[in-house]
Parts: C-alpha cells; structure tokens; sequence
C-alpha cells in the first residue's frame, strides 16, 4: 500500500499542468523528429504566418531508421528516444491543437517518470531492503529534480530507466564476484541489454557505463583480492557485449562529437563545475523558488534551505557511515558510492579537459540520479530508525515512532519540503524553462491591438527552434495571431545581410510592431532604423529592450500613408 500511495502521488505531480508551459528550445527540437520532420520543412528568409509554423508541426508518417537517419545528419543525439516517441505519438493520434500537442510530447517522458518510482523501489530492495524501498519510492516522487525531468519532452526519464536497470544487475553482479561466488546469467545478460539501450537513448549514458565497468573492476583492487581468470573473462564478455551491440553507432557518435553544437557549454570560471555541482545536489531534494524573486523572498528560501541541508546533512552521515560499515550493506554502499564518484570523475574531467562544462545545466545529472537518490534515501532510512552504531537488518520492519523528537519529524518536514518543491516546479517558480518563452511571448504581445511581426535571426538551426518556441508560445497573450507574421533571417556572417533581407521580404500593414530576436548581438550594435518593403521605415524602440539569455528588440513602424498625406500638406 504505501508503494501505491508513492506512484500515485508521483504520478499526479507528475502530470498535473502537463502542458501549462510552452515548449521550450530543445523540446521543439523533439517535437519536430519525432513527428517525422527535419530541419529542412522549416521556411527561411521568407515571411510566414502562424498557420504555416503549426503546420510544421504534424504528425508525419515515418520509419526508425528514417528518423535515425535525420537525426545523425541533423542532430548530435542517438535515435531511440525519438523512434519511441513517433511510436507513442503514433498511439495517441493527432494531436487537434497545440495544448494537446504539448501533453503528448510531455506525457511519455512523464510516464517513464513514473516508471521509475516502482523501479527505485525494487533498486532500494535488492539492495537495502524493503522498508528502505518504500523511502526512496517516496522520495523518488516528490523530488523536485525527478518531478521537473518527467515534465521535459527530452530523453532524461528513459535514460534514467535503463540506468536503475543496469544498477539494480550490477548489485547482483557484485554479490556474484565478491561475496556468493555464484553466476546468474539473467543479471549480466540483463546489465548488457540495459546500457546498450542506454547508450542508444543518450551519450551522456558512456559516462554511466565506464562508471559502472570501474566499479566491477575497481573492487578488487580495493580489496586488494584479483578476480580469477574465469570472473575477468564474464566481465569482459559483457563489455564486450555492450561494445559489440554499440558498434554500429560509434562512428556516428565520433562525428556528432566533432560538431560545434555545444560551444555554449565552454567553461569560463574554473570554480563553476564545483558549485554548480553542489546545487544540483541541493534541487535534487529541495528547490524553493528563488529565481526572479524579491531579495526578502530569496534570503528567507536561503535560510530555510541551508537550516534544512545542515538537518539532513546530519541524518545522511550518521545513516550512511552506518551503511558502510554494515556487513550487510558495506558492498551496496561501496558500489553505489563508487559509482556516483566516477560519473562525478568524469563530468569535471570533461570540463576542465575538454572545456565543455556539462555541470551548467543540472538536467544533464540525470546521468547519476537513480544511484545518488538510492544511496540518499538509504541514508536517511538508516539515521532515522537505526541509532548510532546498529547494523542494517533489512529483515526487520522498524519504527520511526521510538526515536526522538528530531528523527521523528525529519521525515516530515523531508517530505512537505520536498513536496512543496515540486509544486513549484510545476507552477514554473523554480526549474523555469531555459530561455522563458513564456516572458518573451508576454513581451511580444504586449500590444495586442497592432499588427506584429517577429524577425529571427538564425546561424544554425538551434536559433531557429528558438524562435520557434516562442512564437508557439504567443498565443495567450496575442489574440490577433493569425494575422501575425514571422521570418527567419541568416546571420552569416552578420546581421548585415539579414536586415537585407528584411528589406525584401512582405510584411503586414502598418503601424506595425516588428520585434527583432537576435542571438549574439550587442544592444550598441542595433541600428536605429530598419526598414521594410514599400519603403518602410522602423524606429527602434529604447524603452522595449530585453534579454532572457538572448536579446529582442522592438522597433515600431508607423502608418506609412498617414506620414505621406502629412508631409503633403507641410
């Protein structure tokens, strides 16, 4: 029963306001391969109406190996993620309108959300015990960290799914070298189909697997006790195994690293990849909303998360030395610890090294997640109703009701903070969408009784999805959004040859509101005036600047015909 009550909570957060928040860049770019598009749909350096980019937007009868096709050329992902999502598109039908549209993108990824609280559950018992389970179940569903990747239309919960997996066959695997000295093949062969699925679902996943192959090997040379010829060579058959299910795609995946999408993860101050580190681990249990907020707001969220972290920081210590030191989970800990230390390892090698620093966008710890909540929730279990000194009985169903005061409200108060968290991940206060398309379409629309047009400029197409993102988010706040017109304009190698362009292309009658979205370019450098064909000339508008991670600028075009008949009367 409280299994239950824990997927049916996770499950309402979850999917409660599913689709209350536009899409966002990266999710458009889901959205379009996996409805069987590609970039080349998408018109450039014309002008288009809202009708035409929805149309962008519909269901394309497709294939896997199409949709893999388009995604190498592309993309810098591997394909499953978008092969699976055409498949569960294909099942719910078309969508009739945009709100649907945004539910079913979001509602597969939500589903392997939910997935993964019963999958933590059988984690945390194979490897701690039941009543242990049913704490990291609960913690699991009301993670602010875990509630905000089930509501992205990325591939973060999938991978999550082979990942607890492949650690729930690794635990086994461990018992079977270090301590029964038994083989159970469905536990490699299952460690093998797991991380090769993984590795299809996102690339983020090797980081997991050479985590996962460490701590096989890492072991023995902890205990300082060589595993036999026969215990290395099951080892290397089942990373052979993955290797050999992966080959296919390795030299796609040497390609897609060689391309320049990711040059915004460049790393620019070298103590970032430690805190951001740290405050990843801070959401992944507690986010109040300090995003956007009044200095008061932000100062009282501060404290009371700081008071809380210290709390917990103590009953996850005293919880997890007693793991450690308990012959019954020593190996369990070691493991997961072990496993979350490599990734870890990894992620601050790929910054410092290769100057990619992936620590700036806490989704991307979704690589280590399962482990970090498995061991978390361990810890907490063991501080609360073991004391100091006990070993772990998995056996035995404890009662947090004779401890202290302190223990017995530690799982309360862990369980409103973390609830409360995820409301506000949900109501967009905290986890709020990369590039806010929401703020920026309020600022487009913000004169809804004139004629508009929207001006992208794109050096590849990651602009051009965010320009799409935030005209399909412009609705609500334009009513008028049919008769609102849009172009993408190159920037390459300035903005010279797109105010050109802008010159030649139709526009709506004036007075005309033209809002001009400019990646990478400098508030100095907008030119006064722009015109429009017919001769139209718009002055820009010093009062209506904004950035959200990009600049947009509004320049206002008056009545041309008015200015004619008044300078013919002059």
């Amino acid at each position: 029963m409280p299994l239950l009550l824990a997927i049916a909570l996770g499950t309402g957060l979850r999917f409660w306001r599913l689709a209350a928040k536009p899409l966002w860049l990266d999710e458009i770019l889901t959205a379009l391969f996996s409805l069987g598009q590609s970039y080349q749909v998408v018109p450039l350096a014309q002008t288009i109406s809202f009708s035409d980019l929805l149309d962008l937007f519909h269901l394309q009868p497709t294939t896997c190996a199409a949709i893999a096709a388009t995604v190498t050329q592309e993309s810098t992902h591997p394909p499953l993620f978008f092969c699976w999502m055409h498949q569960w598109l294909s099942w719910l039908g078309p969508a009739p309108d945009l709100t649907s549209l945004t539910w079913q993108l979001r509602s597969f990824p939500a589903l392997m959300g939910v997935l993964l609280i019963g999958l933590l559950y059988w984690l945390h018992r194979v490897a701690f015990g039941p009543w242990a389970g049913i704490w990291g179940a609960m913690l699991m569903a009301v993670s602010p960290f875990a509630v905000y990747l089930s509501q992205e239309a990325r591939h973060y919960t999938l991978p999550m799914v082979w990942l607890t997996l492949a650690l729930i066959c690794l635990i086994q695997i461990q018992r079977d070298l270090y301590q029964s000295q038994r083989f159970h093949p469905p536990y490699w062969l299952g460690w093998i189909v797991a991380n090769s699925l993984g590795l299809y679902t996102h690339y983020f996943f090797l980081m997991a697997v050479v985590a996962q192959v460490g701590v096989l090997l890492g072991r023995s040379l902890w205990e300082r006790r060589w595993l036999t010829r026969g215990q290395l060579g099951v080892i290397g058959l089942a990373i052979g195994g993955v290797g050999l299910a992966y080959g296919p795609w390795l030299a796609t995946l040497q390609g897609h690293a060689d391309r320049g999408e990711t040059s915004w993860l460049q790393l620019t101050n070298p103590f970032a990849p430690i805190y951001q580190t740290v405050l990843t681990w801070v959401a992944m249990v507690v986010a109040l909303p300090v995003e956007n907020q009044p200095w008061w707001i932000v100062g009282l969220m501060g404290i009371l998360t700081l008071g809380f972290l210290v709390w917990l920081g103590r009953v996850a210590v005293r919880g997890g030395v007693s793991l450690w030191r308990s012959p019954t989970t020593h190996l369990e800990t070691w493991t997961l610890l072990g496993f979350i230390v490599l990734v870890l390892l990894q992620f601050w090698a790929i910054a410092y090294g290769l100057n990619r620093d992936i620590t700036i966008a806490p989704r991307y710890s979704f690589v280590y997640y399962p482990a970090v909540c498995t061991l978390l929730a361990a810890a907490c279990w063991q501080g609360i109703v073991h004391t100091p000194g006990d070993h772990f009985h998995p056996s035995i169903r404890p009662s947090i009701f004779n401890k202290g005061c302190n223990q017995n409200l530690f799982p309360i108060v862990f369980f409103i903070l973390s609830l409360l968290s995820s409301l506000f991940v949900i109501w967009n206060l905290t986890f709020t969408k990369p590039f806010q398309p929401q703020r920026v379409a309020y600022h487009l629309g913000s004169a809804p009784d004139q004629a508009l047009m929207i001006a992208i400029g794109y050096k590849n197409f990651q602009d051009v999805a965010l320009g799409l993102s935030f005209a399909l988010a412009l609705p609500p706040f334009y009513p008028q959004i049919n008769q609102a017109a849009f172009a993408f304009l190159q920037r390459i190698p300035n903005y010279d040859g797109a105010w050109q362009t802008l010159a030649t292309l139709p526009h709506p009658p004036t007075p005309l509101n033209l809002w001009v979205i400019s990646p990478e370019l400098r508030r100095r450098d907008y030119p006064a005036q722009l015109t429009l064909a017919n001769g139209v000339i718009c002055a820009i508008d010093p009062q209506h600047h904004y950035r959200v991670g990009i600049p947009y600028q509004r320049y206002y075009c008056p009545d041309q015909r008015k200015d004619q008949i008044v300078h013919g009367t002059q």
